[in-house]
């Protein structure tokens, strides 16, 4: 098995249309050093978070942090997105994520919020259900300094070979 521990940081202006060339990157990186459906489901959670983090935005600058710790055979991967944010978009990640929590289930919390949502007129409000039920990945936040960040974690096997 070849060693791996890759870290890498990107912070620049948002930009809708440079979510999708992150989300790319982040899947080939991946693919080549995680085991299974790993690699998409790190790009896709990739994609949803730094796609809040882009729109949400209050000064223009957004970055993300993508984390392999190795732990034995695999490792937990962490994905890190940090913006400032109003109060507003803080009270609405901090709901979301205790509401998370409290429902326990990933995918009854996905239905959950699959049905509230269905009504919405502007966007989908799925991304972090779906970071949490397809990315199989537990959340947090944190405030310092009216920054946000969302810190996405989830346990990962490494390929064999690359």
């Amino acid at each position: 098995m070849t060693p791996w521990q890759p870290l890498f940081e990107l912070t620049f202006r948002p930009d809708p249309e440079l979510v999708t060339v992150v989300r790319r990157f982040v899947n080939g990186l991946y693919d080549r050093i995680l085991d299974g459906d790993a690699a998409a489901r790190v790009a896709m959670a990739t994609h949803e978070l730094l796609e809040n983090t882009v729109k949400y935005s209050l000064d223009g600058r957004a970055s993300v942090t993508i984390a392999l710790s190795r732990n034995g055979h695999g490792g937990v991967l962490s994905i890190c997105t940090r913006n400032r944010a109003s109060d507003g978009d803080v009270r609405n990640i901090a709901g979301a994520l205790d509401e998370m929590r409290a429902v326990g289930d990933p995918a009854r919390y996905y239905q959950l919020v699959l049905r509230r949502t269905a009504a919405r007129e502007i966007g989908s409000g799925l991304g972090l259900a779906r970071v949490y039920a397809e990315g199989e990945m537990t959340m947090r936040y944190q405030l310092a300094a009216e920054e946000l960040s969302i810190v996405a974690e989830t346990v990962v096997a490494a390929r064999e070979s690359p």
